[in-house]
C-alpha cells in the first residue's frame, strides 16, 4: 500500500510547527510512507486559500497515486513512542475525528462559534442542500476537527467528482450570514462527508487529541485537556504553545496522563 503523509504552512512556520514536522517526518519513516510538505501553497487562493488546502489531496490529482493520505495541522504532533500504524484502519472514504467537548461548551457561549449559530448553519444545510446533519441525544449538531484527516484513494476520487463547489459553499454561507469560521474547510467537509452515497467514517479521538483554551464561568482562560493514556496524535490548539521553546514543547505535549 502506497502511503503519504501531508503537510502545510503558509507564511513564516513558528518553532511549533518545526517541531510537529520532525516529529511526521520520523512518523513517516516508521510507517513506510511518503512524505510532503508545501511550504506557501497556492493551489487554492483568495481569503479561503488558507484554510482549504487541508483538503487538497481531495481534488489534485497528483496525490491520487495513493492508497491512504493523512493530512495534519502543524499543531499535531506524535505521542512518545507511538508505533501504531494510522494507515492500518479499514474505512470507505474519508475518516475524521469528532471534537466531543464543542457541542457543550458551545451552548455556554454567545460568540461567533456557539450553538445558536451552529443550529442555524445545520438549518441552513438541510435548506440549500437536503443534508441532515448528526446531532447528540441533546439535538446539538456534532462537531468534526479537521486537523487530522485520512483519506483513500476512492475518497478523493469520489469527493473530487461529487463534493460541493468550495466556492459556492462558502459564497452561500455568508449570504446566510454566518460567520466566516463556518464557510472554512472544516464546516466544508462536515456537510460533505454526510451527503447522499457518501460516508464520513468517525476516526478515534485517540489519534486527534485536542489541548484547547476556554473561558470559566469568570472568564478566566483554563486549558481543555483532551488527552489520555491512549492519545497517539496530541493537537495543541491552546495560544501558549507561540511562547514555547522546541524542547518544552515536546515535553509537554508528550507528557500523557497516566
Amino acid at each position: 500500500m502506497k502511503t503519504l503523509i501531508y503537510q502545510y504552512w503558509l507564511g513564516e512556520r513558528p518553532i511549533y510547527g518545526e517541531v510537529s514536522q520532525k516529529m511526521f517526518q520520523e512518523y513517516a519513516r516508521l510507517t513506510g510512507s511518503d512524505y510532503r510538505y508545501d511550504s506557501n501553497p497556492s493551489y487554492f487562493k483568495g481569503k479561503y486559500g488558507v484554510y482549504y488546502h487541508a483538503l487538497r489531496p481531495l481534488f489534485d490529482e497528483e496525490f491520487h497515486q495513493y492508497d491512504r493520505v493523512l493530512y495534519v495541522d502543524m499543531d499535531v504532533y506524535t505521542a512518545k513512542g507511538l508505533t501504531e500504524n494510522i494507515f492500518d484502519l479499514d474505512f470507505p472514504y474519508i475518516a475524521m475525528a469528532q471534537e466531543p467537548d464543542q457541542p457543550e461548551l458551545r451552548s455556554k457561549t454567545d460568540g461567533k462559534i456557539s450553538l445558536k449559530n451552529d443550529l442555524y448553519w445545520a438549518k441552513v444545510v438541510k435548506w440549500l442542500y437536503g443534508i441532515e446533519l448528526p446531532v447528540d441525544a441533546l439535538g446539538r449538531p456534532l462537531v468534526y476537527n479537521a486537523g487530522v484527516l485520512l483519506y483513500t484513494k476512492d475518497g478523493m476520487k469520489l469527493a473530487s467528482e461529487k463534493f460541493l463547489n468550495i466556492k459556492r459553499y462558502a459564497w452561500a454561507m455568508g449570504l446566510s450570514r454566518l460567520p466566516r469560521f463556518y464557510r472554512n474547510d472544516q464546516n466544508y467537509l462536515h456537510v460533505c462527508g454526510f451527503m447522499k452515497d457518501f460516508t464520513l467514517t468517525e476516526l478515534s479521538t485517540d489519534w486527534n487529541s485536542i489541548i484547547h483554551q476556554i473561558r470559566d464561568e469568570n472568564g478566566d482562560i483554563q486549558i481543555n485537556d483532551g488527552r489520555n493514556s491512549d492519545s497517539k496524535f496530541i493537537h495543541l490548539q491552546a495560544r501558549n504553545r507561540s511562547e514555547k521553546t522546541a524542547d518544552e514543547l515536546v515535553s509537554y505535549v508528550q507528557d500523557l496522563p497516566a
